[in-house]
């Protein structure tokens, strides 16, 4: 890879906004500890907080001149990168407070910052308060994006920002600008953040747990303050409302733009929302007919395990109420299933999505038609009113091939360390789709190579493989 002066200056330029951002992100723990009187976790958050930003501003000031713009494989390798940047940042206060090693520090990071939910701590009861929110506050930035996070700042509007906020995996536009798109996505975030901090406190989670776990169901994301997850709290109140939380961070903000303006008509027909409740409907009642045959649990039990499990799967969430290696290997199959179908285009969830998952469908109906109609004949790819060209169709069925692809690769690798087939499914599944369920593979005792495999699954899973693409080409020199 050869960058010419500006070049190399415009990628500097954009780090230096990141690594300030960054700065003020290490502040907010850093405040959490000082106020539970954590001295270790002060210094280590403050200190990283000041050199952080310190460089940041060394960068921006030095390079803000760059006589470049960013092009779209710049950005998208920009992404890539900063995905890599980030948790290793994110990395440095667990390691410098905790026996977390670098490798199983940067894991947790990663975890964080994509989403996703697996950890390499064991009793997170006794982690300090600060590391605690540093957890579930990495979750809430990644939730809606790093990327998004840092065009928050940018003053000024251009093509690079644009290019920037599309390589992170995001088309939907809820202003006219991008920097106006972002304010929306970041309002309506606080906003739900804020409502599931009263809904979980009024249901007697502590403040600060509902602080927390409100951060990361919003995010779809899934650390706990509890060892046990949502389980630990044995309330069903805590359950519908940390369900109703899930079901809000896998909906599109486009969506929830649309709900805030009272179209509440167009929320029930938008597809996504259709194709959502009837997986959830029609897996959790597979599940908790399961559940009791298998378990021999009480109807309205198993309807209460399967429903939580399964919204927490489609969602990406990885929230649970149960032991997941107790569960059947079929249970484990379609929760796999719903893992992999994920939550709402443009909203916190990973994986294939809603939308996909919805034309593929489609095109099946679309391609019976086609078949039966004079040879010649235009057969458009239709779905709730929208016409798909085929491009669009043959563009969402390669996505998904590839993302099957390295959902079965990085399965048998797992299956080779030793693992069954079906839980090393499930563990990457889980990790591709930056959801956080886990039956047990994902631990510091995991071998060096699980967990590089599993960190590689949640990096490539959060950016939707085509930046990760991108990133390799250029390394390679050739893009």
């Amino acid at each position: 890879m050869v960058l010419n002066l500006e070049q190399f200056k415009a990628y500097l330029y954009n780090c230096g906004i990141l690594l300030m951002v960054s700065g003020v992100v290490f502040l907010i723990p850093g405040i959490v500890a000082l106020i539970f009187n954590e001295v270790n976790e002060e210094i280590v958050f403050f200190t990283l907080a000041g050199i952080v930003f310190a460089v940041g501003i060394i960068l921006f000031y030095t390079c803000k001149n760059a006589r470049y713009e960013l092009t779209v494989t710049d950005a998208m390798f920009f992404s890539a990168f900063v995905w890599l940047l980030i948790p290793f940042l994110g990395s440095l206060p667990f390691f410098l407070t905790s026996k977390l090693g670098f490798l199983e520090s940067y894991f947790e990071a990663m975890s964080g910052f994509t989403a996703t939910g697996l950890t390499m701590f064991t009793e997170v009861e006794t982690l300090p308060k600060s590391i605690l929110f540093l957890r579930s506050f990495t979750e809430w930035i990644g939730g809606v994006g790093v990327i998004v996070l840092m065009l928050v700042v940018i003053v000024h509007p251009s093509m690079a920002a644009a290019r920037l906020y599309v390589s992170e995996a995001r088309t939907e536009k809820l202003a006219p600008t991008i920097k106006g798109t972002v304010r929306e996505i970041w309002w309506i975030y606080l906003l739900y953040t804020g409502v599931g901090v009263g809904l979980l406190y009024l249901t007697g989670m502590p403040i600060f747990d509902a602080i927390n776990h409100s951060m990361t169901a919003i995010a779809t994301g899934g650390f706990s303050v509890k060892s046990g997850s949502i389980g630990a709290y044995k309330s069903l109140g805590v359950e519908v409302a940390t369900m109703f939380l899930m079901l809000i961070g896998m909906t599109s903000f486009a969506v929830h733009r649309r709900l805030l303006r009272g179209r509440i008509y167009d929320f029930l027909r938008n597809v996504e929302v259709r194709l959502m409740f009837t997986l959830i409907l029609l897996f959790s009642t597979i599940v908790s007919l399961n559940l009791m045959v298998k378990a021999d649990l009480s109807p309205l039990t198993a309807l209460r395990e399967s429903f939580f499990q399964c919204i927490s799967a489609l969602s990406g969430t990885g929230f649970s109420t149960v032991s997941l290696r107790s569960l059947d290997d079929f249970t484990k199959i379609l929760l796999v299933m719903l893992m992999v179908v994920g939550g709402g285009y443009g909203s916190t969830s990973s994986a294939i999505k809603l939308i996909r998952t919805a034309i593929i469908l489609g095109s099946f109906r679309w391609f019976i038609r086609k078949i039966r109609s004079p040879r010649g004949a235009i057969v458009p790819v239709k779905l709730a009113g929208k016409v798909y060209a085929e491009s669009e169709v043959i563009e969402v069925v390669l996505f998904t091939l590839l993302y099957i692809t390295l959902l079965i690769i990085g399965s048998i690798l797992m299956t080779s360390l030793g693992f069954s087939f079906i839980d090393s499914l499930f563990e990457v599944a889980s990790a591709e789709g930056n959801v956080g369920l886990s039956v047990g593979i994902a631990s510091q005792n995991l071998h060096t190579i699980g967990k590089i495999v599993l960190i590689l699954e949640m990096w490539v899973g959060r950016l939707e493989i085509l930046p990760v693409i991108m990133f390799l080409q250029k390394i390679a020199g050739k893009a």
